[in-house]
């Protein structure tokens, strides 16, 4: 995008005033400690974004600047700090300056004043990465293998891919919870009808066995066939079919006795293996108060590691003994990878959980449609119904399950011993309904059955789109993930041939030496150009370290188009 072609600097960091040609090639600055090697980054990198990135971020306390920009000579003058940066700009064919000052960072001076330099500076503006600070460098140093990857991206200010990643899989996570809510209420609804047709499966002739039965009872046609616009009521007298189901004496004592078999102490539910597992898990939790607060910390905890560069503790700036730190951190982080996996199997155990508890929800809303139910009795009913529901949501979390910790265990499905007692009065009080005759059964059963049908028939609908967006969001998930790899593949690789095809004649030439030198013979082969012999420690400019050190200087150049190379942001950000 641009070449350095000059550098003017003004009472800024640790210079006074100098003055630096480069002439839009490579270039290297060395001196001693102390002398303003990285004043002339800093410089750079203020003059291209209006900020000096080693003044910001953790461990900079408070370091500002206003009053750190300056030399220390001119502190509290910061007008007085200017740098002027001249570039050019290959692809618009012009040279251009841009000036700053510290008191006026966010209002550059460019000359020439044409819209078209203005957008160049304005996107340089958005990359501070064209420069390194040294931390920058060091953390990349001392990243694993593993995490490299992870760590250019950070440098490349490509995180926000693994953001975006993050943000599609949560994402898909939702949606794939909201399909199994939606599969579940679909299966409660299925349950619900079958259970009031009395057949042993929906299979389109059961049905329609169950329905014509009352259908020829109230001298109507049959219904030859099954679908999803079938209306089982159809042909019945004006206003019966519009008004609300009345619950059959038949449909009642079922919806009554599915409840009560739910709730018994020796009901069969299939997820009691989860449930002592949900209460295994927890007690290891509440046995160890650390693992939760191991959890809560494990992401604080692995920030601070990931920062930690020196013997300063990155949170809190005490001094430690740096391999104490580090094991101190790593021990934390193993204790939060051990509450992790617990986790894990504790929520496992609590989804299945889960399914019983909004079963047996399901199975008491049908109770308050039972005309027989009195008042106070139905508010107790819907208490109980609501406790249920804030039992379900509290095991979304292991914090949420152990504030429950005292409802989880087998009789957790038993109603409060009020509720039992009217459930009890209402089965009696429905066993002494006096009997409508065939043909008002018969319209009941058909109403309720239609009501149930169209409960079903919206379940399903409602499923299906879940399982739409479910796929939608788990496509998208793949499909970004295929092709962020690409992109970076090819970067990566791109960058790796520049590397190797701008340091290998170094290489050959520094190897040479090193073999005359030390009387070494000569490497057979440009692959072992980062030979751990004893002699490879004084060939400075070659070793692990500066390798990934350029490298990774080199995809930032690459990435923020700076036709001056590599060596440009590497070699000046090296020997500061």
């Amino acid at each position: 995008m641009i070449t350095i072609l000059s550098l003017a600097v003004q009472e800024f960091r640790g210079i006074r005033d100098a003055t630096f040609s480069m002439g839009g090639k490579n270039f290297v600055v060395y001196g001693p400690n102390g002398s303003g090697k990285s004043g002339v980054v800093d410089a750079i990198q203020f003059a291209l974004t209006g900020e000096i990135g080693r003044l910001t971020g953790v461990g900079t306390g408070d370091l500002s600047l206003a009053e750190h920009g300056p030399h220390v000579t001119q502190r509290g003058q910061p007008e007085r700090a200017v740098v002027g940066l001249t570039v050019h700009i290959p692809a618009l064919k012009k040279d251009a300056t841009i000036t700053r000052s510290i008191a006026k960072a966010r209002q550059p001076i460019i000359v020439p004043d044409d819209d078209d330099v203005k957008a160049v500076f304005a996107e340089l503006e958005t990359h501070p990465e064209i420069t390194l600070a040294r931390r920058d460098i060091i953390k990349l140093i001392l990243t694993g293998a593993t995490e490299r990857s992870k760590s250019v991206q950070t440098l490349l200010h490509q995180d926000e891919i693994d953001r975006t990643r993050k943000s599609l899989k949560t994402t898909d996570n939702k949606l794939g919870e909201a399909l199994a809510e939606a599969r579940r209420r679909t299966a409660f609804k299925r349950e619900a009808f079958q259970r009031h047709l009395a057949v042993g499966s929906l299979k389109e002739a059961h049905v329609l066995d169950a329905v014509n039965s009352r259908r020829r009872t109230l001298g109507l046609g049959e219904q030859a066939v099954w679908t999803k616009d079938t209306v089982f009521s159809e042909g019945m007298q004006d206003g019966v079919a519009s008004d609300a189901a009345a619950q059959g004496k038949a449909s009642a004592l079922s919806d009554l006795q599915a409840l009560s078999e739910a709730t018994r102490d020796d009901a069969p539910r299939a997820r009691n293996d989860a449930l002592r597992n949900l209460m295994e898990t927890a007690g290891r939790f509440e046995g160890d108060p650390r693992l939760l607060l191991s959890l809560k910390e494990s992401d604080l905890t692995q920030a601070g590691l990931d920062l930690l560069l020196g013997p300063y503790c990155p949170l809190c700036d005490t001094e430690w003994d740096l391999t104490n730190l580090r094991r101190h951190l790593g021990e934390k982080l193993a204790k939060a990878g051990e509450a992790r996996v617990l986790q894990e199997r504790l929520l496992a155990a609590a989804r299945l959980v889960t399914t019983d508890v909004d079963r047996l929800r399901s199975l008491i809303k049908p109770i308050s449609a039972i005309a027989e139910l009195p008042k106070d009795a139905l508010d107790r009913l819907r208490e109980w119904h609501t406790s249920l529901r804030d039992l379900a949501r509290g095991l979304l979390t292991v914090e949420g399950v152990m504030a429950r910790n005292d409802q989880l265990n087998l009789r957790w499905a038993q109603p409060p011993v009020s509720v039992k007692t009217d459930l009890e009065q209402l089965n009696a009080k429905v066993m002494a309904r006096p009997a409508k005759g065939a043909i008002g059964d018969a319209r009941d059963f058909l109403v309720l059955a239609q009501e149930r049908f169209v409960d079903l028939r919206q379940a399903r609908r409602a499923e299906k789109q879940a399982e739409a967006d479910a796929g939608r969001a788990r496509l998208a998930y793949k499909v970004y993930l295929e092709v962020s790899a690409s992109a970076l593949r090819a970067l990566y690789q791109e960058i790796e041939a520049d590397f190797v095809a701008y340091y290998r004649p170094l290489t050959l030439t520094t190897r040479r030496n090193s073999a005359r030198a030390y009387h070494r013979r000569r490497v057979r082969s440009i692959s072992r150009w980062t030979s751990t012999r004893s002699a490879s420690s004084r060939r400075a400019p070659i070793t692990a370290r500066g390798i990934k050190m350029e490298w990774a200087c080199a995809c930032i150049s690459r990435f923020s188009s700076v036709s001056s190379g590599p060596a440009l942001p590497s070699a000046s950000s090296m020997t500061s």
